[in-house]
């Protein structure tokens, strides 16, 4: 069930029945006013017992609750903890209140919004390192034969070479090079210039994505390989080498840096991924602006199950090439 107010309701009902994956299904709606607190004593023991009679038509046992303001959560509590199992609190429509990466914790008769970035620990660094180097090294091993396979149809397919290379932003602001295989022709950027130049239209485009859905610099087997992320197979060597990870945001072009502002300095906290929630999100059909939140919210919210999903995902994505050209 989600109460409050029918704006912010109805828009956190579509949100969950359009993302069924987060696992949360509403079955109904309440409207309140947004203060719970602007109710008369008499007027919240009808809600309360509407709401009660609503618990057991439908059997629910969690809420989703709007709210507005930290000092509504005492009342919020008092009101709904007798009828319900599980009560989940959601900012308003409005509210500027990020809670990303934050648990709440008593000390003594305090209580405290604790925040942890699990990515600093050294525990779970080192168990990230670990599964970075050996499904790395076990993946560059298993897949050789078709990493030569594609070396060789690129260089039939089009003059230049097989690996190509380009510096990204990495952890502590470090840049590296990122090594890829190459799916564009030559004098990639003259083309791409040329190109925006005689179609302003596109521009647009670029500036909002970076990404093109027609790019006039890819080859052949360039849209192939794109297409199922096969490209991108060479990071291995990336992340067996230290300067990437199998899982996290998504590897920043120099020239992007000024893009993310002040989410940058959390950015580089962590190692760039061959994959992430970015790439299990849609992929290209995001704006930047939709990536840079998906990377934020991946560095606030890490952890090992985190990973395993983000690939799992990332393996079903790939093959049905969703949000790839």
């Amino acid at each position: 069930m989600i109460i409050g107010p029918e704006e912010g309701a109805r828009s956190s009902y579509l949100y969950f029945k359009e993302t069924p994956k987060i696992g949360l299904d509403p079955k109904v709606m309440v409207f309140i006013p947004r203060d719970i607190g602007s109710l008369e004593v008499q007027e919240r023991q009808i809600l309360i017992q509407r709401l009660k009679e609503i618990r057991n038509a439908y059997n629910i046992r969690t809420i989703l609750v709007l709210y507005d303001q930290l000092e509504e959560f005492a009342l919020i509590r008092e009101t709904y903890r007798d009828i319900f199992e599980k009560v989940i609190l959601i900012g308003a429509g409005g509210t500027k209140l990020d809670l990303g990466g934050m648990s709440v914790r008593p000390y003594g008769d305090l209580l405290t919004l604790e925040i942890r970035h699990s990515l600093m620990d050294k525990n779970a660094q080192f168990q990230k390192r670990f599964a970075d180097i050996f499904v790395s090294a076990f993946g560059i091993i298993l897949i050789s034969p078709l990493l030569a396979f594609i070396s060789i149809l690129i260089r039939i397919d089009s003059p230049g070479s097989v690996i190509y290379h380009q510096q990204r932003w990495g952890k502590h602001g470090k840049k590296y090079n990122m090594y890829k295989f190459r799916t564009m022709r030559k004098d990639a950027d003259k083309i791409l210039k040329t190109f925006l130049e005689e179609n302003p239209a596109l521009k647009q485009e670029w500036d909002q994505s970076q990404k093109l859905h027609y790019d006039p610099r890819i080859t052949r087997v360039g849209h192939f390989l794109r297409r199922y992320s096969l490209d991108e197979l060479p990071q291995l060597i990336n992340v067996l080498i230290g300067n990437m990870s199998l899982v996290g945001p998504r590897p920043l072009l120099l020239h992007q840096r000024e893009i993310y502002g002040k989410n940058y300095q959390n950015y580089v906290r962590v190692l760039p991924g061959m994959t992430g929630l970015w790439q299990i999100s849609g992929r290209n059909h995001n704006l930047f602006s939709q990536k840079i939140i998906l990377d934020m919210e991946y560095i606030n919210n890490w952890s090992v199950w985190l990973d395993i999903y983000i690939m799992a995902r990332t393996f079903w994505v790939v093959v049905h090439g969703d949000g790839a050209y």
